[in-house]
């Protein structure tokens, strides 16, 4: 049963969802998304990022986590 209810993500409060996206030109970017979009579990409180969007750089999410919580 616990299996059936209980999800990792439900245990934390930020879970962010890599993602690789192409442009036109055939340039890659790797980003982190931080709101769910339906089809994923991500999540974050809000106000912690800008954008439901943010660049792939952990010093950028570790600065905002700590400027969200002091």
């Amino acid at each position: 049963m616990v299996d059936e209810k209980l999800t990792l993500e439900g245990l934390f409060s930020i879970v962010l969802f890599g993602k690789v996206k192409k442009n036109k030109e055939g340039e890659i970017r790797y980003v982190f998304e931080t709101q769910t979009n339906g089809e994923n579990t991500c999540k974050s409180p809000r106000g912690m990022f800008d954008t439901v969007e943010i660049a792939n750089d952990l010093a950028l999410v570790k600065k905002a986590v700590i400027a969200y919580e002091y």
